[in-house]
């Protein structure tokens, strides 16, 4: 599921986005792969820790909640994979 996080509030468009976040966690078996896109400082970050927080707390996702700035691996892909997977 793609969810393009935007700059401005609009009320509608947040109840929509927050209503398709709750449904990706609640979807049947494991729930679906939540993609976060925005311009730097829209608050992807802090979305994410929210959908964290939201399944975890109804027993949907267990484990910790890593926060991974992909903007430190532009140049070296390599070392994404060395951090992420231990190669």
């Amino acid at each position: 599921m793609l969810i393009k996080v935007i700059n401005t509030f609009n009320y509608t468009c947040m109840l929509f986005f927050i209503i398709r976040c709750v449904a990706a966690i609640q979807y049947p078996g494991n729930g679906l792969p939540i993609l976060l896109m925005g311009s730097s400082g829209t608050g992807k970050s802090y979305i994410a820790k929210l959908i964290y927080d939201y399944g975890h707390s109804i027993g949907r996702i267990k484990g910790n909640f890593i926060p991974v700035n992909c903007s430190e691996y532009i140049n070296n892909p390599e070392l994404f994979l060395t951090n992420v997977f231990g190669y």
